[in-house]
């Protein structure tokens, strides 16, 4: 469905008198940090059906991973559908979910569906949860089932786009889409990688193992090797799939599968140089999804061990003149005739310490060009 240019420019006004009003916890918006996701997330849907939130944050901590959580679908808060205590009811709840996972040092961020349906309100939406807290915000493109997801059109995503840009310029955001490619052609993804950050395509192959998935892939091009649709078949396929959008790839993992799926899984995104993956979701992630992730990281932190091994110099390089076979220690012409001199002067009864004796060298060394008087502190003891 397409909009005509003069709703187009109606809801671009009131999207812009709105953004005026745009709810913050009682502040207005301000842009956010960008910040890379630099660790394995945990998709969490609604902590009525996911678990307890303090239970949540505490495996995520034993974990060193942080949570994606819903906070919204379309323009409307999950607190409509998750009545319990970390139910998302407005931007205040955003606030105090970022802080109770953030405080122990879980990073907090956000997911969406997005429906396009009033594309300039779920742009505040977004703006508010991006101001309240969230590291970043993750959009899930999918093809509409109903009322359900993804909605209208390419229009509607851009206007999504330029509204969010307008109101959070600095915000990381990534659009989650099924990368399928029959699916990818009825969404617009293109429109979305235009004002995304990145892209993190749920990768779920154990969904994707059927008969009819096998025969469209292989419509499409990309046939299933004798082992069928694997970790290894779904991540070459999305790679090729959204390389032409130039954006970084963070795959989604199905969090039912088993450890040596998700070994072989990540191992897969690591080699095609992907992000650090996540799973959806937190409640159906088995022993076998913590092993593969606490491996993953254990891995990658002794290779960047290594790697800062390699880097560092074997040997700390003496100062010229020091090194092995260094010469013993000549004193230059003007210091033996000063060492002469004080001989002499001690000879004669004159004082042996003369306050000045050092200051030629002195001043050699610190290319001082002004009288000795003027620089008494710099003398040994401040004397004059």
């Amino acid at each position: 469905m397409r909009i005509g240019r003069r709703r187009f420019m109606k809801a671009a006004a009131g999207g812009a008198l709105a953004a005026l009003a745009l709810r913050g916890a009682g502040r207005a918006i301000a842009n956010p940090k960008q910040t890379p996701i630099d660790r394995h997330l945990a998709w969490v849907w609604r902590f009525d059906d996911d678990g307890d939130p303090a239970e949540i944050r505490d495996r995520l901590v034993q974990q060193r991973a942080g949570i994606l959580l819903k906070t919204h679908d379309g323009s409307t808060y999950m607190g409509k559908w998750d009545a319990s205590w970390g139910g998302v009811t407005g931007p205040e709840k955003v606030r105090e979910l970022a802080e109770f996972f953030e405080s122990a040092g879980v990073p907090f961020h956000a997911w969406s569906v997005t429906r396009g349906v009033d594309p300039v309100r779920e742009a505040e939406v977004a703006a508010e949860v991006l101001a309240n807290g969230a590291r970043s915000l993750t959009f899930d493109l999918e093809p509409a089932e109903g009322k359900a997801y993804w909605q209208r059109g390419p229009a509607e995503a851009m206007q999504i786009g330029w509204e969010l840009r307008r109101l959070m310029p600095d915000a990381y955001l990534v659009v989650a889409p099924d990368p399928r490619p029959w699916q990818l052609e009825v969404v617009p993804i293109g429109e979305f990688a235009s004002f995304c950050d990145e892209i993190a395509p749920q990768t779920y192959w154990d969904t994707f193992d059927s008969p009819a998935n096998y025969r469209l892939f292989e419509m499409f091009g990309y046939p299933p090797g004798p082992d069928g649709i694997t970790p290894e078949h779904v991540l070459t396929v999305t790679n090729q799939a959204l390389a032409p959008h130039g954006r970084p790839i963070r795959p989604v993992g199905q969090g039912a599968a088993s450890h040596e799926e998700w070994a072989r899984f990540l191992q897969t995104a690591e080699s095609l140089g992907m992000g650090e993956a996540s799973f959806w979701r937190f409640r159906t992630a088995g022993d076998g999804v913590w092993q593969a992730l606490s491996e993953s990281v254990a891995r990658k932190q002794e290779q960047s061990k290594q790697a800062a091994l390699k880097t560092q110099p074997r040997d700390n390089p003496a100062p010229a003149g020091q090194g092995k076979g260094a010469g013993p220690k000549v004193d230059s012409p003007r210091a033996k005739t000063e060492d002469a001199q004080e001989e002499a002067d001690g000879a004669a009864g004159a004082p042996a310490n003369r306050p000045y004796r050092n200051l030629p060298r002195f001043r050699s060394q610190y290319r001082l060009d002004v009288a000795p008087s003027r620089n008494r502190s710099l003398l040994p003891g401040g004397r004059e």
